[in-house]
């Protein structure tokens, strides 16, 4: 078992939704960037 599973486990999925332009962090239900108006958000599970 790796290090990032071993953290899962413990403290459960984390996800994380950005804007992959600039970066910025972004609640789940944005569609479009507030800071640079992309519309492309980045998904991740962690």
């Amino acid at each position: 078992m790796g290090v990032l599973d071993a953290l899962r486990r413990e403290r459960g999925k984390t996800d994380l939704y950005e804007c992959r332009n600039c970066g910025t962090a972004v609640p789940e239900d944005v569609d479009e960037c507030p800071a640079c108006h992309c519309q492309e958000i980045a998904h991740y599970e962690l």
